[in-house]
């Protein structure tokens, strides 16, 4: 994917565990249509409204409120030929050294995150979540995170689909 990412006001990529409750909480917002990306391992729907702000910004303040305790919502963005890539709501850090539990444990709670797990393969690098879905953005998590000297690479987990063009 070397283009630039696009975001359209009003689709977003929403996550939670109870499918039903998320499709209710959006409602209100309009809700045109959603579909199921992922369940697995968590449930993961790129949704699209029509009664919220148009200002992308605004939008996705209002989608969060109205998911407060339900799940959690970022920007769905497309890639250049127009497939989304969707932020699953997890941030996967690489650290420069293999962090001890402790450590882990310190970093996430210094830095407002939740450790989900190491990944098998690579030892250094540990999935993680916002620990307030009132203040979920991942990618100001992610900007704070890479300036830590201790975090060598972070970004968010995105489901995407590749066509062959």
């Amino acid at each position: 994917m070397g283009g630039q990412l696009e975001t359209k006001a009003q689709e977003f990529s929403v996550s939670g565990i109870d499918e039903a409750a998320l499709v209710e909480a959006l409602q209100p917002l309009g809700l045109v249509s959603h579909r199921v990306m992922a369940r697995e391992p968590a449930l993961v729907m790129l949704v699209e409204l029509n009664g919220c702000d148009p200002e992308p910004e605004k939008a996705l303040v209002e989608v969060r409120a109205h998911l407060k305790g339900v799940g959690r919502a970022e920007p769905a963005t497309r890639d250049e030929y127009g497939s989304e890539v969707l932020p699953t709501g997890t941030i996967q850090i690489r650290f420069h050294e293999v962090p001890s539990d402790i450590d882990l444990t310190a970093f996430g709670k210094d830095a407002g995150l939740r450790v989900l797990k190491r990944n098998e393969f690579q030892p250094a690098q540990v999935a993680f979540e916002p620990a307030d879905e009132d203040h979920a953005d991942l990618s100001e998590a992610i900007d704070n995170a890479k300036q830590r000297p201790e975090v060598r690479k972070a970004w968010a987990e995105v489901l995407s689909r590749y066509r062959r063009h």
